[in-house]
């Protein structure tokens, strides 16, 4: 956070040492993403109104897709799904027109993801599908976090052989991605979760070993995330919970739940703060 001080402090006007106008507009994108993993969201608002006036003044076109993508991380973040989703429609329409593919990918990676937690699954699916097929033709990275949405879309629906038949491969990946890749913030716990219901649904004594091993791995790798970025806390702590409680460790659960609930309340993210809530 320190740093994303020293970016807007760095981009006053009224400062004579205030960067130039691309150079203000580069180091904002920056801040931004900081208070963003941050969870900081008046901090992140301030930033994006300055970027936002810089980028139209700038004709950056690129980097206002940017901040469009950046705003719907935060809007869904804050629990406002249908004004994710009606904010990823826009960066999907905005993308096309300016034929811009990184874009486009990520931005129906984010309507499937809005899609997927307002419930409606088959729009969501498709919409997951169109992104992974831009982000895997464009060799784009994110394509590994689209994955897992889709993941997520089948462990919804009912799919789980389809979930039990991907989730491992897809753990691999994300096991081979850097915990400091941003687009692994909802794709750790998307996958652990999965893992978690796989586990609690097996019936094999060797099957349900298996799984336990992978979801002990998912785990870790969600918290490995959620050390970088503090948004990804509450999910980290709620999984957790939810691993002690199956297992019988009542009062680990209890404590890895008001965690969760406690760090939910204080970056402001209500629906992982109500999840948590739910187990106490």
């Amino acid at each position: 956070a320190a740093l994303g001080d020293y970016y807007l402090a760095r981009c006053n006007p009224l400062d004579g040492t205030a960067l130039p106008p691309a150079a203000q507009l580069y180091s904002l994108r920056g801040a931004t993403a900081i208070y963003l993993h941050q969870g900081d969201s008046v901090r992140h608002r301030a930033c994006m109104d300055l970027a936002q006036q810089l980028a139209q003044q700038l004709g950056d076109v690129n980097a206002e897709l940017f901040l469009l993508s950046s705003e719907i991380l935060m809007t869904r973040l804050k629990g406002n799904f249908e004004d994710a989703r009606r904010k990823a429609e826009q960066l999907v329409r905005a993308s096309q027109s300016c034929g811009n593919m990184f874009f486009l990918g990520t931005g129906y990676g984010q309507l499937g993801t809005a899609l997927l937690h307002t419930g409606d699954l088959f729009a969501a699916a498709r919409h997951l599908v169109s992104g992974l097929a831009i982000a895997e033709r464009e060799r784009h990275a994110h394509a590994v976090a689209i994955d897992d949405v889709r993941l997520c879309c089948a462990l919804r629906s009912g799919q789980l052989d389809k979930a039990r038949q991907l989730a491992p491969g897809l753990l691999k990946r994300f096991e081979d991605t850097p915990a400091t890749f941003v687009h692994l913030q909802d794709a750790c716990p998307g996958v652990a979760r999965t893992l978690l219901v796989l586990w609690q649904s097996a019936t094999q004594r060797s099957e349900r070993h298996q799984l336990a091993l992978l979801l002990q791995r998912a785990l870790r790798m969600t918290r490995g995330y959620a050390r970088v970025f503090r948004v990804g806390q509450p999910a980290a702590w709620l999984l957790t919970g939810h691993y002690q409680y199956l297992r019988g460790e009542r009062e680990s659960a209890r404590r890895s739940f008001a965690t969760s609930h406690r760090i939910a309340r204080q970056l402001g993210m209500p629906f992982e703060a109500a999840q948590a809530q739910a187990w106490l």
